[in-house]
């Protein structure tokens, strides 16, 4: 389960951030994730739960925002959305794609609290 893993580089950003600003805790945390990620977000809730024991972090909650696939056709240059991961342009029927949406993994916005 590969979530763990995420979990563990999540909060490691996480805390680093938190203690730069001097925060006293961590209530929520945003993340988004590209679709081709292949991250099961409640399977990422778990994990979270798991690797925030003892921290900063600790009972704090982890919100996953899933960015669908798009696709960039090389041929007519048309950008469509990805479905079932046919990447095959809609518009000219080209198999030339980028995948310009779907890989995001990144850390939106967290909720720290701070010393009264």
């Amino acid at each position: 389960m590969h979530e763990t893993a995420i979990a563990y580089e999540i909060i490691e950003i996480v805390i680093a951030v938190a203690k730069q600003n001097r925060a006293k805790r961590v209530n929520q945390v945003y993340i988004q994730a590209g679709q081709l990620r292949g991250i099961v977000p409640e399977q990422l809730q778990m994990s979270w739960e798991f690797v925030v024991k003892g921290s900063i972090a600790d009972k704090s909650e982890l919100y996953v925002e899933t960015i669908p696939t798009e696709g960039l056709c090389q041929n007519c240059n048309k950008t469509f959305p990805v479905k079932n991961y046919e990447f095959k342009c809609p518009y000219c029927g080209s198999g030339q794609v980028d995948t310009v949406k779907g890989l995001e993994l990144q850390v939106k916005s967290m909720e720290l609290e701070f010393e009264d």
